[in-house]
């Protein structure tokens, strides 16, 4: 997918920040999974594959994200951008919830999708 390579190599040549990069790449394919299905053996295409490389991508744990969102206006700037980008790399998942695989990592973007709302 020549757009995914636009985006990785952006980011390794042109200074695109890592968080931007992602979340651009997981709107990307969910956005193609959403109008055009998933594709078998696709990584880039599945569901489950995206829900993996979200969780993967984020640093905290839903209860360390909550109890910070529930004080999030005493945070420092640096610690509510973090909050920030997890809402943003979570935001493709919530509208393929639906199509996740059953097991622990729908278990855990499930988790993570009731803690989104909370977040600044």
């Amino acid at each position: 997918m020549a757009m995914l390579s636009l985006i990785g190599l952006a980011e390794r040549f042109a200074g695109y920040d890592r968080w931007s990069a992602a979340a651009d790449e997981f709107n990307l394919r969910s956005l193609l999974i959403r109008q055009l299905g998933s594709v078998p053996d696709d990584e880039n295409w599945d569901p489950g594959a995206l829900g993996r490389d979200v969780l993967a991508a984020l640093t905290l744990t839903p209860a360390q994200a909550a109890e910070m969102a529930q004080r999030w206006r005493t945070l420092p700037i640096e610690q509510i951008r973090l909050l920030r980008r997890h809402k943003i790399l979570l935001t493709p998942l919530a509208q393929l919830a639906d199509q996740l695989p059953a097991g622990p990592d729908a278990e855990r973007i499930r988790t993570w999708l009731s803690v989104q709302p909370t977040l600044p």
